[in-house]
């Protein structure tokens, strides 16, 4: 019997791929009133103790404590019982052996590279689909594609057996997660086990800990901006921004690896027209441009939408993480005026104001962006107003991506205003 642990929507999906396939099983959560609804309203079993010696395969949610602090009571238990632990991902691959998969790890830039690689196997015909950690529960997906494109976050390269990938994809490395991985050493090990047992191994080495990587992985295919490859990327940049430009060249290489033409990789990246959310362009009225990058929580993914864009007027804030923005400071020269939100924006206004960045206060994000758009328009240059929190957005939303359609929806409010 399964026991699926954690009713969020991963779990929720396997919840449903088991039971359309008459597989028995039970669920647990720790809210009361999760496994309440599932009992009642989708009739699903409830797992007790007395199940123990029924259980052969627990499936963890990736927000499952499974390590540090320390594991959950219910993983902790499983081992000692010897039962299989595994992940959504690990199912869909059980089920549907005979296809294809392609995972994608890194610190910054899954989201991207994972939709982009789906992309273009999409351009070519092939029956490709995407999933894990950007968004859509690898069980939701169904198994009558040909490939599987997942986004794979540490805490499911954690949670799960080694995945037997055609192609494995690592990004980059930094910091990140600490707070549930309890050290770096931790965190590096959880993301290297995208290498286990991949046929294909794609590495960026231009970060601080990846290149010591390639050691260990010397057969996998490395990538770095100072490759030739890189100057022809530039000169053909689909994607604005530096960033972009490792995750074109690790698509590239992860899509010939698959087996795909020269010819017609370039041609499927030119297509690529980004993710929402990611340095989104939401419109633009006479100088000022709009940009939406709510997916920037942290200091190091806001670092590259400030690279990027010029006379920036800057809209950052909400529940901030422990790096602060102090590491921004090489970039403050680019800001003409910050615009502070939400739970962080005393904290970061001390560090702006140690850098003499002129900034204001708000409460919520459409009163930062009406008055960004205020002193925008007294500009006479091209302006950028630009949406990068460097920030989680639990203070007042319950997703980057509900923040970011806040903002999208405010910027339409301000568009169609003009157009009166």
């Amino acid at each position: 019997m399964y026991l699926i642990l954690g009713l969020a929507r991963s779990g929720l999906a396997a919840a449903s791929f088991l039971k359309g396939r008459g597989i028995d099983f039970a669920v647990y959560d720790d809210s009361p009133e999760k496994c309440a609804a599932a009992a009642f309203e989708k009739g699903y079993k409830v797992f007790t103790e007395s199940d123990w010696p029924s259980i052969q395969t627990v499936v963890v949610s990736p927000g499952i404590p499974f390590s540090y602090p320390e594991p959950h009571k219910i993983i902790e238990k499983a081992r000692r019982q010897g039962c299989e632990i595994v992940t959504d991902c690990t199912l869909l691959q059980r089920f549907a052996p005979s296809k294809k998969y392609i995972g994608v790890t890194g610190t910054n830039g899954k989201s991207t590279t994972t939709a982009l690689i789906t992309h273009v196997l999409c351009c070519t015909g092939i029956d490709a689909v995407m999933g894990g950690n950007i968004g859509v529960p690898a069980l939701e997906l169904g198994l009558d594609h040909d490939v599987y494109v997942l986004e794979l976050s540490s805490f499911q390269l954690e949670r799960s057996p080694f995945f037997h990938l055609d192609v494995a994809v690592f990004l980059n490395l930094s910091e990140d997660h600490l707070e549930q991985h309890g050290a770096m050493d931790h965190y590096i090990a959880a993301k290297k086990r995208i290498f286990q047992k991949a046929k294909q191994k794609i590495l960026g080495i231009d970060d601080s800990y990846t290149p010591t990587l390639h050691k260990e992985f010397s057969e996998a295919i490395t990538v770095s901006y100072s490759s030739p490859k890189a100057e022809f990327f530039l000169s053909h940049l689909y994607l604005k921004g530096g960033h972009n430009l490792q995750n074109m060249l690790v698509a590239y290489e992860a899509l010939r690896a698959f087996g795909l033409e020269h010819d017609i990789v370039v041609k499927g990246i030119e297509s690529f027209k980004g993710l929402k959310h990611r340095q989104q362009y939401v419109g633009t009225f006479e100088n000022v441009a709009f940009i939406n990058d709510s997916k920037a929580t942290s200091a190091e993914a806001t670092a590259q939408a400030l690279k990027t864009f010029d006379g920036i007027y800057w809209l950052l804030g909400g529940k901030d993480k422990s790096d602060g923005i102090e590491s921004l400071s090489p970039h403050f020269s680019k800001i003409k005026k910050a615009y502070l939100f939400g739970a962080a924006k005393d904290r970061f206004a001390q560090t702006l104001n140690q850098s003499q960045v002129p900034y204001a206060l708000f409460e919520r994000l459409e009163e930062a962006l009406e008055g960004a758009y205020q002193d925008a328009t007294l500009s006479k240059s091209s302006a950028t107003i630009l949406l990068s929190p460097a920030c989680a957005s639990f203070d007042q939303y319950k997703d980057f991506e509900e923040r970011g359609e806040h903002f999208i929806q405010h910027v339409g409010h301000i568009l169609n205003k003009n157009k009166e």
